[in-house]
């Protein structure tokens, strides 16, 4: 079996602490895969530091030609080039960013967005050292592995299954900007790990390396619409000052019986894959505190279903709203640009153990 490995170890608490984490995780990571199939190679692209670790494991290395970039372009191209050389397995060690990106790469190895069938059995298998870790493609966390007894390590490798999570394409004017398998965000900050501290950083600042402290507002302005499109039909969901943050997310059945959820307990109970939330208050944020919180509310949301194929279009933002996908922030967004956010489902097949408790 060939596996492609990716790491990030700029996600979450960042390289310091991650450079002796993951050195620690990959021996109990591949002696799971092993006992599954023998592993004849492990790409990596060469010059990185997972070379560097893969080597110091001892496993079996074939380098990818790629000059390190240590950004998102870095990552879809190691996939894709891992990809064309065959790899069966891809693990992923990131944040749910990283995951999306390595997702992105797969996807455009095999020439099939926004949509289409499934070109090859290579999987996904994702470990999360980011800030949350809470996308559909994160099998283990990392301190899950760290912590796993001999005995639950093997458990949970022998029950992993393939499955294809629901994702979320995000484009403007027909240019892809990335897939997303969590959720599909509109705002002026995104939630970092800086110093080892939870942060509200600037999304455009990030998007050019840099964390900075950023302020927390809403995205919607005098001519913001926000349209839910369905089955050649268009409805106005929100306008103005309503849209003060939209968010594409996925959905599962941890949501059904959680009334306190609002609209997207319903959203699961009905087995839609996402849901689109329009609230008139910013949220998502991690640095808030009781004061803050007492001073926002009352929070008034609508939720949506979305299922297979429907498509969401929002125009008119405040300028230099940032676009993020899965924590990632992609691209800012001009009052003219028109982005859309289509759910689809069938673009990549992922591992997940099924008796992990």
């Amino acid at each position: 079996m060939k596996i492609g490995l990716i790491l990030n170890l700029q996600a979450g608490r960042g390289p310091a602490y991650n450079r002796s984490f993951v050195a620690t995780l990959l021996p109990r990571l591949f002696s799971g895969l092993r006992a599954l199939m023998p592993v004849t190679a492990v790409l990596v692209p060469e010059e990185s530091l997972a070379a560097i670790i893969a080597r110091e494991n001892n496993l079996p290395l074939v380098t990818l030609a790629i000059t390190p970039r240590g950004n998102r372009d870095e990552t879809v191209t190691a996939v894709r080039l891992a990809y064309q050389a065959g790899a069966e397995v891809l693990v992923v060690m990131g944040g749910d960013g990283t995951l999306a990106d390595a997702a992105l790469g797969i996807l455009l190895a095999q020439k099939m967005l926004p949509a289409g069938g499934l070109k090859t059995k290579i999987r996904l298998l994702g470990v999360g050292i980011g800030t949350t870790n809470v996308g559909a493609l994160v099998a283990f966390k990392g301190e899950e592995l760290a912590g796993a007894t001999a005995a639950q390590l093997d458990q949970w490798f022998q029950s992993l299954q393939p499955f294809n999570p629901p994702a979320l394409v995000a484009g403007v004017t027909d240019e892809i900007l990335g897939v997303g398998f969590n959720d599909c965000t509109f705002g002026f900050t995104v939630p970092a790990t800086v110093q080892g501290q939870r942060l509200d950083v600037d999304a455009a600042a990030m998007m050019v390396g840099r964390h900075e402290q950023g302020t927390v507002r809403p995205v919607g302005g005098p001519e913001t619409e926000v349209w839910l499109r369905r089955n050649q039909q268009s409805l106005l969901v929100a306008r103005g000052c309503e849209a003060g943050q939209i968010i594409i997310g996925t959905v599962d059945e941890r949501y059904i019986g959680k009334a306190v959820a609002g609209g997207v307990c319903l959203t699961a109970l009905a087995r839609a894959p996402a849901a689109l939330v329009v609230a008139d208050k910013p949220l998502t944020r991690i640095n808030l505190d009781a004061g803050k919180m007492e001073a926002l509310e009352p929070v008034t949301t609508r939720c949506f279903s979305l299922f297979t194929g429907d498509r969401v279009a929002v125009k008119g933002l405040l300028n230099n709203t940032v676009i993020c996908v899965d924590g990632n922030p992609l691209s800012k967004v001009s009052m003219e640009q028109e982005v859309t956010v289509a759910v689809d489902t069938g673009l990549v097949t992922c591992l997940k153990p099924v008796n992990k408790h």
